[in-house]
């Protein structure tokens, strides 16, 4: 099968060229390892220089958006590939770019929406029209990675659901001493409690930080470790709080064995209930203790780790009771099964079946 996969370079703060990061490069990447024949274009919307790389074969294009070329550069890829699939991530800007050209070379177009995009502020754009409706609809197959969203799929497009996955040499128990040697992390007495990505209201880090803030106050010495872009009006000038900004994706497993107890914070809310996480299957495979609120990100895409937090799956927006789910987590140490099930290689390769048996082609 011949597959032409567009997405967007930039996304949840991560660099997919650079970093070879998330869905929009380890799709491509390992279906290329299981012998098919795959491009994967990224649109840059914020450089202006066109770059490629080629990997084991494997050849990845960036090309920036506001560039006139590239429209004409992308079409050429096209005509050179031939494409029986083009495949579109990233935003409905992409997913338009991906249905054109697949109209143009008779290619069987995929809709891959790792999020709700109607939640965008570019979508914006579309001054009420819905692209997303659209596109679910012109689609030959939606790949979703929750499935929440999954779920509200009104369409007559086939499903299939793509969770995001992790690598597990990447992500996996490593030593606590070494982890927090090579994280530069000195707790001393302290005990660490960590929580890695994103900083939106949504994502529920204030109710954290507050909650660190209660166990202090009642007289047990826990440090807050945080990693991720500061997110302006978040109040985070405690003495107890070690914000290491937006790090280097490969250092984060470093970070998440050095704590004792790593949390998932997040309130409800339009954009986090459509989601599936990223640090959720990280967290799991690196085997450490783990609090998170009662929310669909977590509990619907991951309902067997879910039940087995029992008292440790806590009320979202309560800072009070995930203060008790920290305390009790800190104590108990209580590890929730690996969800082995969301490794590249097992996601892609499901993915690949549903292309295949939809298409007709292998």
């Amino acid at each position: 099968m011949r597959i032409l996969f567009l997405g967007k370079r930039y996304y949840t703060n991560k660099d997919a060229l650079r970093e070879r990061y998330g869905r929009i490069y380890q799709l491509p990447f390992r279906w290329h390892a299981a012998g098919q024949s795959v491009e994967l274009v990224l649109i840059d919307y914020r450089g202006v220089r066109a770059e490629h790389t080629d990997v084991d074969g494997f050849p990845v294009h960036s090309l920036p958006m506001l560039t006139p070329m590239t429209c004409l550069r992308l079409r050429s890829l096209a005509r050179q590939l031939r494409p029986d699939v083009i495949v579109a991530s990233g935003d409905c800007f992409i997913g338009l770019a991906g249905l054109r050209l697949a109209q143009q070379f008779g290619a069987s177009f995929v809709f891959d929406a790792y999020d709700d995009y109607r939640t965008f502020g570019a979508y914006r754009a579309f001054l009420g029209w819905d692209a997303f409706g659209y596109l679910r609809r012109h689609s030959t197959l939606v790949l979703y990675a929750s499935r929440v969203l999954a779920d509200e799929h009104c369409a007559a497009a086939a499903v299939h659901v793509v969770p995001n996955g992790v690598d597990p040499g990447q992500f996996r128990p490593i030593d606590r001493n070494v982890s927090r040697g090579r994280a530069a992390l000195v707790n001393g007495d302290a005990a660490l409690v960590g929580y890695f990505g994103g900083m939106d209201a949504e994502r529920g880090v204030e109710d954290l930080v507050e909650a660190v803030g209660i166990l202090n106050a009642n007289g047990q010495s826990v440090r807050l470790v945080l990693c991720g872009p500061m997110r302006r009006g978040l109040t985070i000038d405690h003495p107890w709080v070690d914000w290491r900004g937006a790090v280097e994706h490969a250092v984060i497993p470093d970070f998440i064995n050095a704590c004792d107890v790593v949390v998932l914070p997040y309130r409800r809310g339009p954009i986090i209930d459509m989601a599936s996480s990223c640090k959720i299957a990280e967290y799991l495979l690196c085997e450490r203790p783990l609090v998170a609120t009662d929310t669909p990100n977590f509990v619907r895409n991951f309902p067997r780790q879910a039940g087995e937090l029992g008292a440790a799956l806590c009320r979202p927006a309560d800072p009070v009771d995930l203060a008790r789910a920290i305390a009790m987590q800190l104590q108990r140490q209580l590890l929730v099964s690996r969800p082995d099930e969301h490794t590249w290689s097992r996601i892609a390769g499901d993915a690949l079946v549903a292309l295949e048996r939809v298409t007709g082609l292998r």
